[in-house]
């Protein structure tokens, strides 16, 4: 059977929404400037990433690389940052260097009171 009306169309601008967000969420602050810094190690690897749709690459004298763009999303982008470990390192905005510090601190707080049988690695 089908509905009577159809669901009301949301009048929303995705590219709008897109270039305002990183992923999927966006935060209350709104838009900020997005500072990260590749080691030499990583930066090969993060060239091959579109992080955002403003993004600009910079490549560093050391062989690094630094990603600069405007987004929303510091939680979004505090997990995105795990996988890259101690290869990225937030530069702006320092309230994102605190959501990372936070985030960190929370999953190490799982680990550190872990039973002694756990294997740790090498």
């Amino acid at each position: 059977r089908l509905l009577p009306d159809p669901a009301p169309v949301l009048d929303i601008d995705l590219a709008a929404f897109v270039q305002r967000s990183f992923g999927v969420f966006q935060d209350a602050e709104g838009p900020r400037r997005i500072v990260w810094r590749f080691t030499a190690h990583a930066a090969p690897n993060a060239r091959t990433y579109r992080f955002h749709p403003t993004q600009e690459m910079i490549d560093l004298p050391d062989g690094g690389l630094e990603v600069r763009f405007t987004a929303s999303s510091l939680w979004e982008m505090a997990l995105h940052l795990f996988g890259w470990g101690p290869d990225v390192e937030v530069i702006e905005p320092p309230e994102l260097r605190e959501e990372l510090l936070f985030r960190c601190r929370e999953v190490m707080s799982v680990y550190e009171d872990a039973p002694a049988n756990i294997p740790t690695p090498a």
